[in-house]
């Protein structure tokens, strides 16, 4: 099976990256590349942004596993992000130091999305969500 996929995402690329990866090795792919990467906005955009201080790419070769589990949990009605909305530039380094560091879980939230590594040994935590709620779980 061969097949290319190019997404232009929001703050939460590599997380939406790897969703499209997962999907792609459930429908039978035996690996998959994912290329993530960021660059910094020329200050010749006139626009609201946030200005990356360097570039930076990160490449990964996926293939079905059970070490680590993501969860997506959406919803309107979600907490306030006052302090804990991370800089969208740095979420597939923040991703790579989760892996590296051994953490127990890396909580990503970007407006009414929240992303939850875990490696599959730890137990998800369920938090109660008000409605409208979509809830999205793999295991890689």
């Amino acid at each position: 099976m061969s097949e290319q996929t190019a997404l232009a995402v929001c703050a939460d690329g590599v997380e939406t990256a790897l969703a499209e990866a997962a999907s792609l090795l459930e429908e039978g792919c035996g690996s998959v590349l994912v290329l993530a990467a960021d660059d910094p906005l020329p200050e010749g955009y006139v626009v609201s942004a946030t200005r990356a201080p360097f570039a930076y790419a990160l490449a990964m070769v996926l293939t079905k596993g059970t070490r680590y589990s993501l969860t997506l949990s959406a919803s309107d009605d979600m907490p306030s992000e006052a302090g804990m909305l991370p800089e969208a530039y740095w979420s597939g380094l923040e991703w790579v130091r989760f892996l590296l560091n051994g953490s127990r879980e890396c909580r990503r939230v970007y407006r009414n999305r929240e992303w939850l590594w875990q490696p599959a040994s730890c137990r998800l935590k369920i938090s109660a969500m008000s409605a409208p709620s979509t809830t999205w779980y793999r295991r890689y």
